[in-house]
């Protein structure tokens, strides 16, 4: 292998992160353009002028395009700008729908079935898609078709909280459904509300 000595890559320093923006002091270029907290472009200036702007308004310099030529900063409050960041993605993260997976045998019992059905309905109440899963095994595989039926029968069970949208299909050693909520039920009810 050969190594260069002396050499020091701009890579390798702590202020090339590409998560975090750089921010005051971080911002070593020697002409930024800056624009205002109201929005508007306060022109092409050092980032010494620029920090002393912000420190007059009690806000941080932060740079938001670090790519443009030359890179672009904006006066702004960067602990207000990093709580709104965290809760845009937390709240895209819960907009997300689920596929839950409930596994049934083809000699599932009765009670074990219902107690399934019944966890089943919670998460299609809570907005999540369900997957009825049925495994097959040895023999059972020879009468695919009664236990595709099953699978039917139980999620026609769940017809009052959902609807199927893909209708059993074997693939292997398994039979398949998919459930998804109803459309006009409202996701994640409150039953202490209805009183």
């Amino acid at each position: 292998m050969f190594y260069r000595s002396g050499v020091i890559s701009r890579h390798n320093s702590k202020d090339s992160r590409t998560d975090t923006p750089r921010v005051n002091r971080q911002i070593t270029i020697p002409q930024i353009r800056v624009i205002g907290p109201d929005g508007d472009q306060l022109g092409i200036m050092s980032p010494r002028d620029a920090m002393s702007i912000a420190y007059e308004s009690g806000l941080d310099l932060v740079e938001v395009a670090p790519k443009a030529r030359p890179p672009v900063c904006r006066i702004m409050d960067y602990g207000k700008y990093r709580y709104q960041q965290s809760k845009r993605k937390s709240s895209s993260k819960s907009a997300q729908v689920e596929i839950k997976t409930i596994r049934l045998g083809a000699k599932t019992d009765t009670h074990d079935l219902e107690t399934k059905l019944r966890k089943a309905e919670t998460f299609l109440s809570k907005g999540n898609k369900v997957k009825l899963e049925l495994r097959m095994r040895g023999r059972e595989q020879a009468h695919a078709h009664r236990w595709s039926e099953k699978l039917l029968e139980s999620a026609e069970q769940l017809s009052g909280v959902s609807t199927m949208t893909q209708r059993p299909n074997r693939s292997g050693r398994m039979i398949t459904a998919m459930l998804e909520p109803l459309r006009n039920q409202n996701p994640n009810p409150n039953p202490k509300e209805s009183s």
